[in-house]
């Protein structure tokens, strides 16, 4: 398995002179409609949430029925070009967005259309846009993040896309001294050769983005490539963007090589990002409050995933849909995000570096009341409930939290948000949940009363005393006394689950 590469500056923070004041912005809507700039990411200088308030119905629709994916496409990109001061463009920099077709509905009705970032037909990576609408018409907020980007970007690549494949071949084929942390024994990766790999274009578009296809040579398929821009914080670069998948599917990455002038070498390109999107059992440990301190004064150290025999529940009566279960609950490293969580300190994107050692990844900061101890322990918990509640029968058909859907059953690309504030919020703690397919959005933060801070003094199921005698008490009426409630089937467990877990 190659290190993984991500070039970019998460350090750097964009000045956020582009902004226009909200108020002037909102003068400009039609009616009462009035926007307010919410959060602000520092790394792209651009609106995290810009929420709206008295936002006029856009439809003229007959009772009972509701507009059309298309319409609500058409206002959600007026709206973003009419609010685009306010999201961090500044008047000199190009507004593009181009829909996904595919418009969510969530449980409540509210509906939401997702837009991708474009630059002069490029897309600009993981920079995308939601609009919400509520049920009844009106435009609810605009979140996401995008980033003006200078009128003199390269829009041809100065490498070839041959030169490209090249190197994200050898990148993906490079050696890895992998050692399993469960065994202590080097695990051997997947042997590929790509000495006599010479890459050759098998068809590609005139489009901006050149959307093309690579040979494959030594790999599992034919590779995809296109143009994509590279926001680094203090520059933005063109590249070639590749998927490549190992030969019998063992290993998938995402790959990105410079593409523009400033390389040095155009036969040699470097690399600017190398993920593995796929997910394997790569071990993480984690320094977390397992109970709440007032029970246990000590930290412990657990395994990330933790096993299955750890759970308050009847093993033996499980019939779980991915055989693979529980899945690692870190893919790829070095931070704590991973395929059901990604959890970050307050409205930032800023998450908490792990320890390499070898193949085992570890979360143990120095302060045990620190800010990242809470992005660890946010992190540990909603891992816990995940894979705790999977074993219930939330699992992907039922529209859980996962970025991956290893069944194929529901939608992914909804792993939750896990924001450990430093202070306060709304009500303790809060969370809100989307349409299966866009993620969640969970915040924990302190509670001034007692200095404690929610995401440290969540206690899991039958971890507490307390808690567990009230689920004891709780099922006595199912099953009578004497009954260990750690031991009860999945189905029946859910009532007391969700009552006493958190």
């Amino acid at each position: 398995m190659p290190k993984n590469i991500d070039t970019r500056d998460f350090s750097f923070s964009r000045a956020s002179t582009n902004f226009a004041d909200a108020e002037a912005v909102s003068d400009s809507l039609p009616g009462e409609h009035r926007v307010n700039v919410e959060r602000v990411n520092k790394f792209t200088g651009s609106t995290d949430n810009l929420q709206s308030s008295d936002a006029p119905v856009s439809f003229e629709m007959s009772p009972g029925e509701t507009p059309s994916d298309a319409e609500l496409i058409e206002v959600a990109l007026d709206h973003v070009t009419s609010v685009a001061p306010a999201l961090g463009f500044a008047p000199t920099e190009k507004i593009e967005f181009v829909p996904d077709p595919n418009v969510k509905t969530t449980s409540v009705g509210a509906r939401v259309v997702n837009l991708h970032q474009q630059y002069h037909g490029i897309p600009v990576f993981h920079m995308e846009r939601a609009v919400w609408f509520q049920k009844s018409g009106e435009i609810q907020n605009v979140t996401g993040t995008n980033v003006g980007l200078p009128p003199d970007l390269e829009l041809k690549p100065a490498v070839t896309l041959e030169a490209a494949a090249k190197a994200a071949a050898e990148y993906v084929a490079s050696p890895s001294d992998r050692v399993d942390s469960w065994t202590g024994e080097t695990v051997a990766g997947v042997r590929i050769d790509v000495s006599k790999y010479q890459p050759t274009i098998l068809g590609r578009t005139t489009a901006p983005m050149q959307p093309s296809v690579v040979s494959r040579g030594p790999f599992a398929e034919d590779i995809p490539a296109s143009l994509v821009f590279f926001y680094q914080g203090p520059t933005t670069r063109l590249g070639w963007h590749m998927v490549i998948s190992t030969p019998n599917f063992e290993e998938q990455y995402v790959v990105i090589v410079e593409a523009d002038s400033q390389t040095e070498n155009k036969e040699r390109p470097k690399i600017l990002y190398g993920q593995k999107s796929s997910t394997d059992m790569a071990s993480a440990r984690g320094k977390v409050w397992a109970h709440n301190p007032g029970i246990n004064p000590n930290r412990e150290t657990v395994d990330f995933p933790r096993a299955i025999t750890d759970y308050p529940i009847d093993i033996e009566s499980l019939t779980l849909p991915d055989v693979n279960f529980p899945r690692p609950w870190v893919d790829g490293g070095p931070i704590a995000s991973g395929n059901s969580t990604f959890a970050v300190t307050g409205n930032t994107m800023n998450s908490i570096n792990g320890t390499q050692a070898g193949d085992l990844l570890l979360f143990e900061p120095a302060q045990a009341q620190g800010d990242e101890q809470k992005v660890v322990n946010i992190f540990y918990f909603c891992n816990y409930m995940h894979d705790f509640f999977y074993m219930l029968g939330f699992n992907e058909q039922s529209g859980n939290f996962q970025k991956v859907n290893f069944t194929g059953t529901g939608t992914g690309g909804d792993p939750v948000l896990a924001r450990a504030h430093p202070g306060p919020v709304f009500g303790t703690a809060n969370m809100v949940t989307k349409a299966d397919g866009v993620g969640g959005v969970m915040n924990m933060g302190q509670v001034d009363s007692t200095n404690r801070h929610v995401g440290v003094t969540l206690m899991c199921l039958a971890k507490n005393a307390d808690s567990a005698k009230a689920i004891e008490e709780e099922l006595t009426e199912y099953f009578g006394a004497g009954r260990d409630p750690r031991l009860i089937p999945p189905k029946l467990a859910v009532r007391s689950a969700i009552t006493h877990s958190l």
